[in-house]
């Protein structure tokens, strides 16, 4: 079993501090969902390395990496692109890549870790004796749903302020639609976002394992309960490019709707999402001229860069991705790559779209940082996966960053001409119920959107 196999890996070496690799990757076949959620999950906990990544495909598998190889393998590697002009790349191939496979119920482990001459760039990968501790054969479960995972209490009592404060947040979208409608003005679309920062208390500030606590029960439901709303992706303690690559403990999550492409062998695929309601709202967006707009401007702009590397470029007509708690327009836009498709070349090539940042731009830029709008970091950035002949790579929106003292949810708008201040508020606001009612129960979401939405400050949730 995949347990049995890293705890092999672990003991081939005289000093865990010195990787080396597994002769071969191996594959295991489980019987349900919960018991590979559980094996999987299980490992995730065991974990000791500085770097963990966890990023779905458009497939539904789940792939985890576990520190930093010595060398790049293009056929395998990570890959992550913080929100940030100009547009940067970081990839790497983990130590040990775990593929867990929901549907077809498989598990594969692979270790790319160099030879024992090779230096390692993370050190222990895994606890060897909490591996040793797990049930042998393949039987270790989580019977239970992961209360961690359920943040309730923790944010019941904690502090929550509102960045921009809600005033701020609407002379921002009123300077941002001024630009748009000035005469002669080129700029048709801008992208803002605000954040809700949660104070964490100082008992969960000291329990060391909260955050690993987190990823692992995140991994655990995302594999035990099957999820068609969102793509996932989570990154623990891995240094930033927006920060300059500083070494951080903390947790990154995002649960998006939205990929920026994802390829096969040559075939390329990408989503042009923009353009959203409330789901009470759904059939009225494909009536709505602002909304279409919009996503006319993100589809365009996607199928104009496909077309320099692309032949056969094509794309579906306006459609609804409808979601639990938001509707969106869609087009899908596909195309055939004349060479072999590059990760990072595609994502600095298509990175960001309309979508995040707006159009045209430098235009958007530039009233981004004229009115202190301009973001930078995971939020908004690209996270992915390629692994052998297949690539997928996901816009991390609708997110939340989980340090020791704090939880910070994040939600973003595209400002048009028409835009009315006080629905974007709404808007940015409503966006984060994707990550709230993953991490909390439907009674607290309500309560705490309603927090998210008002326009006081640092108000305590009691």
């Amino acid at each position: 079993m995949i347990r049995d196999r890293i705890i092999n890996f672990l003991s081939t070496h005289s000093d865990i501090n010195t990787p080396r690799p597994l002769q071969q990757s191996e594959t295991e076949s489980y019987t349900d969902r919960d018991k590979l959620a559980g094996i999987v999950a299980a490992v995730t906990g065991c974990a000791a390395c500085q770097e963990i990544t966890v990023t779905s495909d458009v497939n539904g598998r789940l792939y985890l990496g576990f520190g930093r190889s010595e060398k790049t393998d293009p056929g395998t590697c990570f890959f992550r692109s913080a929100f940030k002009v100009p547009v940067s790349v970081d990839s790497y191939t983990p130590a040990i890549l775990i593929v867990a496979d929901p549907q077809n119920l498989t598990v594969t482990a692979e270790c790319h870790a160099g030879t024992a001459n090779d230096k390692p760039r993370n050190q222990v990968m895994f606890d060897k004796k909490a591996l040793d501790a797990l049930p042998a054969g393949g039987q270790y479960c989580l019977t239970q749903h992961p209360e961690h995972v359920r943040l309730d209490e923790i944010l019941k009592n904690a502090d929550i302020r509102l960045i921009p404060e809600h005033d701020v947040f609407i002379d921002r979208v009123s300077r941002i639609r001024g630009a748009i409608n000035t005469t002669g003005s080129r700029l048709k679309k801008a992208v803002t976002a605000r954040k809700a920062v949660f104070t964490l208390n100082e008992e969960t500030t000291e329990n060391e394992s909260f955050l690993s606590e987190t990823l692992t029960g995140l991994v655990y439901d995302r594999l035990s309960e099957p999820d068609s709303e969102c793509h996932f992706y989570a990154s623990y303690g891995s240094p930033s490019a927006a920060d300059g690559g500083a070494q951080k403990a903390g947790l990154f999550v995002s649960f998006t709707p939205e990929k920026l492409f994802s390829i096969k062998s040559r075939s390329v695929s990408c989503d042009a999402l923009a353009g959203s309601v409330s789901a009470e709202e759904s059939d009225s967006l494909l009536h709505d001229r602002k909304n279409l707009t919009e996503n006319r401007i993100v589809a365009d702009y996607v199928c104009s860069k496909l077309s320099g590397i692309c032949t056969d470029v094509r794309q579906s007509e306006q459609k609804l991705r409808k979601l639990s708690y938001i509707t969106h327009l869609l087009v899908e836009i596909n195309g055939t790559h004349r060479d072999t498709p590059d990760t990072g070349e595609m994502i600095k090539l298509l990175h960001p779209t309309p979508a995040t940042l707006g159009y045209p731009t430098e235009e958007a830029l530039k009233i981004l940082d004229e009115c202190g709008a301009l973001i930078s970091g995971d939020y908004a950035g690209i996270g992915g996966i390629r692994h052998h002949d297949e690539s997928t790579a996901l816009v991390l929106l609708r997110s939340v960053t989980v340090t020791g003292d704090s939880i910070t949810l994040y939600g973003g708008a595209g400002i048009m001409g028409e835009s009315d201040p006080e629905s974007e508020w709404k808007e940015t606001g409503l966006k984060m119920t994707a990550v709230l009612r993953r991490i909390s129960h439907e009674g607290t979401v309500r309560m705490l959107l309603d927090k998210i939405n008002c326009s006081k400050q640092s108000t305590r949730l009691r």
